[in-house]
């Protein structure tokens, strides 16, 4: 029986952050007219080339078919075939954070592994947003082994995305039948600048100055 996760859940942890101990950090806010017009010209101007997949697809294609007496008689059919695309995202990931949790199975049960990453992504039309991808891997004892994936979840950034930003991230790991590796919570004592939105400003220069996260 697949244990349906929410995505949600494992950044809600980093939603409430403790503000540094820093009198100049505490006393400035985020400049979210700045970001958002150093966003629509980074999307503009940066010359990072955006990820590409190769999807398959099913293709409907249709062809003559002969029958009959001596082969006379001629009908349409159609048919499906594979192919291969090649798709372009949409948009750029300026921050990549991930959660991991593996679950030993007891006695007959499967071993379950959710993996989530989190992704601080700036789109092509100049918009901030948090985009999380996440799968479970089923192991069963005897039986074949699954994986599930669900539709990404996006979400425009919030306040509390760009103060994690901030921050370099923390790794994180516990061991035990239930194991969490993860590096989605922020590290309070590796500050990336001395004012709110420090880090996602960085993030989007680095991008218009031509280098990818």
């Amino acid at each position: 029986m697949r244990h349906r996760q929410d995505p949600e859940r494992h950044v809600r942890g980093v939603r409430e952050l403790t503000p540094l101990p820093s009198k100049t950090y505490d006393a400035s806010r985020i400049d979210w007219e700045g970001l958002r017009q150093l966003a629509r010209r980074v999307a503009r101007e940066t010359k990072v080339a955006r990820q590409k997949h190769s999807v398959t697809v099913k293709v409907t294609k249709t062809r003559e078919v002969r029958g009959g007496f001596l082969n006379l008689a001629r009908r349409t059919e159609t048919y499906e075939v594979p192919e291969v695309r090649t798709t372009t995202d949409d948009y750029w990931v300026l921050e990549r954070r991930f959660w991991k949790k593996d679950e030993k199975g007891s006695g007959s049960m499967a071993d379950e592994t959710t993996k989530a990453s989190i992704l601080y992504c700036l789109g092509t039309d100049g918009s901030l947003f948090v985009r999380v991808e996440q799968e479970e891997e089923v192991m069963p004892k005897n039986g074949r082994f699954f994986v599930y994936r669900d539709e990404p979840s996006v979400n425009p950034m919030t306040e509390a995305d760009v103060l994690l930003l901030d921050f370099e991230p923390k790794h994180h790991s516990d061991g035990g039948r239930i194991s969490v590796v993860t590096n989605r919570e922020p590290d309070k004592r590796r500050p990336r600048g001395s004012v709110k939105g420090a880090g996602l400003t960085a993030a989007l220069t680095r991008l218009l100055a031509g280098r990818s996260s």
